[in-house]
């Protein structure tokens, strides 16, 4: 059942309805529904002027025998809506159930080599400002041992293996192993939860910077602010 967190400063109506095989709560301006595949949050401004509204997912717990770096969280979408009594406008974010792990890598480039340089000179070329990898993770449960929940970084090119069963990570979690490299002068590696949109675009929504030669578990939590 999607539960939606309670937020200090908003009122909530928590009356709950099923409609159409879906569960669907409403939450003061806020409406939740859990269908199959995906969540779907609603958001509608009473206010009286137009607001922008972020969704972020609740901050995951990290673990580690080494320094857990500080977890960062990234918003999940936003948007501008007016008062929904005059616009009748709302916005729908909607984000699938399936827990994946993700990376990011914002290392610099890898120079082109001259051959390289040559067949490409004359394609029209963008900026690469990072590289992501996203693997459909299972999480450690107590009803069963051997849960698909840790996979192998590799930083060059950057991709994460296959899962595959690790007996240390904690109930409700999943992990990764995390190869050697340099952190430094500034953190070019960044793991954690990822979130895919409808559009299938990956976000960290909570992540951290991964110490070398360690093994990581993230525990998430399906809760949506």
């Amino acid at each position: 059942m999607f539960t939606p967190k309670r937020h200090p400063h908003v009122q909530h109506d928590m009356s709950a309805t099923l409609r159409g095989g879906r569960q669907t709560r409403i939450l003061n301006g806020y409406q939740a529904a859990m269908t199959g595949l995906h969540y779907r949050i609603i958001v509608r401004n009473f206010s009286s002027t137009t607001q922008h509204f972020h969704l972020f997912q609740k901050a995951a717990s990290f673990h580690s025998s080494l320094t857990i770096n500080p977890v960062l969280s990234s918003s999940l979408g936003c948007q501008a809506v007016g008062n929904h009594e005059s616009t009748g406008a709302e916005i729908s974010f909607e984000l699938s159930r399936q827990i994946y792990a993700g990376a990011i890598s914002v290392a610099p480039a890898v120079p082109l080599s001259q051959s390289m340089k040559l067949s490409t000179d004359r394609m029209p070329r963008l900026p690469v400002n990072s590289t992501r990898a996203v693997r459909q993770i299972e999480l450690t449960s107590v009803k069963s041992d051997n849960a698909l929940n840790c996979t192998t970084l590799t930083l060059d090119p950057l991709g994460m293996s296959q899962p595959v069963n690790h007996a240390g990570i904690p109930v409700g979690g999943f992990g990764a192993t995390v190869p050697s490299y340099d952190p430094a002068p500034i953190p070019a590696l960044y793991w954690g939860v990822a979130a895919l949109n409808s559009h299938g675009d990956i976000v960290l929504s909570s992540c951290i910077n991964p110490q070398p030669n360690s093994t990581i578990a993230c525990v998430p939590e399906q809760i949506f602010l």
